[in-house]
C-alpha cells in the first residue's frame, strides 16, 4: 500500500468504515502511510470519498483497489 492508492474495507461489517448512499462501501485514497498512534498501532490516513477529512485505519482493514 502506498500513498495515491483506492483502497476500501473488504472484510468489515456494517460497525466500520464510510458508506455510500447506495448501500456499498466507499472507496478512499491512501495520503499517508507512517502514522503511529500511542502504543505503537501504525495507521493509514485514508481521505474517504465524500467525507471531510482524514481517517486513520488500521493497516489490516483496507485492501487496495484493483482496476
Amino acid at each position: 500500500m502506498k500513498v495515491g492508492d483506492l483502497v476500501h474495507m473488504p472484510q468489515c461489517g456494517t460497525s466500520c468504515g464510510p458508506i455510500a448512499d447506495d448501500g456499498h462501501w466507499q472507496v478512499g485514497i491512501v495520503v499517508d502511510i507512517d502514522v503511529n498512534f500511542p502504543g505503537s498501532n501504525k495507521r493509514i490516513g485514508v481521505f474517504w470519498m465524500g467525507s471531510d477529512r482524514v481517517d486513520f485505519e488500521p493497516p489490516s482493514w483496507l485492501e487496495v483497489v484493483k482496476v
